[in-house]
């Protein structure tokens, strides 16, 4: 028996309609307006239209409602709506820890009522909401905000200057500063002479926001100065690796995490640009200096980056510079957190999906 013809796909309403639509549902009950978002078999233009309507309302009652709705079209694979629940899960979490009313219910469970659907799609955001990293500071929950700091690069001399025995001294002087100030960077990241450091957050350790935040600095001192100092320089890539594995492969939604994408790439592209193996800072990636597990996570990366490596023909690889390889490999379908070949069973390790 033949299948039969598929319905025509339904045109998108006028913008007329929709502004009608959104006017409509902003004179209704925040409740009323959630209802009807999900009484019409989800039909997405009005799941769009009553969005536009809870954001126009205001309060925190018509924010959560609409984080809902900007979460079931993320699901449903709408990137937009992807990105812009992620900046609204502050939101989301205030008004899911709002206490308790007189009949032993939270507001948000008073808002979705006893919808199946609602209920389950709640139930699914509490799960995911739960499994995300506490370390990272509010807004930035999967991708933490890691600035990339271009170091500076002056040209102060051409081929005809000539260097005179004061100029020559001066440099020195400078040299001499900066090495200062990578020492200070060092002290820093160690905690030592701070007060407020306590054992779970200095070197690599990152257990907490604190931590993870002392590891950030650390990366950005090392950007600033790895044309200057070489301890900078073999720190830099380390630092890298080290975030890309305390950060998961993919955010909320199942997407990859775009921010681990670019410090892993980072990472590779600068170890890689070495002018020396980082034999004398490769040891702050064990203990006491780092966590049980530190180096062998990133050795790992590196280990999988090497395999990879040896997949691209020689072809393509001649003439192929550092950042290119390393944009193909984290382009690349490969599993991450990549396979962990040093190790396969470790007990009470800690590895993030």
């Amino acid at each position: 028996m033949p299948s039969p013809p598929p319905l025509p796909t339904r045109p998108p309403p006028s913008e007329a309609a929709l502004r009608a639509l959104v006017n409509e549902a902003r004179q209704l009950e925040v409740e009323d307006i959630l209802e009807l978002c999900y009484a019409f078999h989800h039909d997405k233009w009005r799941l769009y239209a009553y969005l536009e309507a809870l954001r126009q309302k205001g309060g925190l009652k018509s924010q959560a409602a609409a984080c809902l709705i900007c979460f079931d079209l993320g699901k449903k694979g709408d990137s937009r709506f992807q990105d812009e629940f992620i900046t609204l899960v502050p939101v989301m979490r205030d008004y899911c820890d709002m206490p308790r009313g007189t009949d032993g219910r939270r507001p948000i469970e008073r808002l979705i009522g006893d919808d199946d659907y609602l209920g389950a799609l709640f139930h699914d955001l509490e799960h995911r909401l739960a499994a995300l990293d506490p370390r990272l500071s509010e807004g930035s929950f999967e991708e933490p905000t890691l600035e990339d700091v271009a170091p500076a690069e002056l040209d102060l001399f051409d081929d005809e200057d000539q260097w005179d025995s004061e100029l020559y001294e001066l440099l020195e002087q400078t040299d001499e500063r900066l090495e200062s100030e990578w020492s200070r960077a060092l002290d820093r990241f160690l905690g030592v002479g701070m007060a407020d450091v306590n054992d779970n957050d200095f070197g690599f350790l990152a257990h907490s926001r604190a931590g993870l935040g002392r590891v950030e600095r650390l990366r950005d001192d090392a950007t600033s100065l790895r044309t200057s100092v070489r301890g900078a320089e073999a720190m830099l890539p380390l630092t890298e690796l080290f975030l890309a594995t305390n950060l998961r492969a993919t955010n909320l939604f199942g997407r990859r995490n775009r921010a681990r994408d670019r410090i892993l790439k980072d990472g590779l592209e600068h170890f890689s640009a070495l002018t020396l193996p980082p034999a004398d800072m490769v040891s702050w990636l064990t203990a006491p200096t780092a966590s049980e597990h530190a180096w062998e996570k990133v050795a790992e990366l590196m280990l999988d980056y090497v395999s990879f490596l040896f997949t691209v023909s020689k072809k393509q690889l001649k003439g192929t510079d550092a950042t290119a390889l390393a944009d193909a490999y984290v382009r690349a379908p490969r599993p991450q957190p990549p396979e962990a070949r040093l190790k396969k069973k470790v007990e009470g390790r800690r590895r993030r999906a």
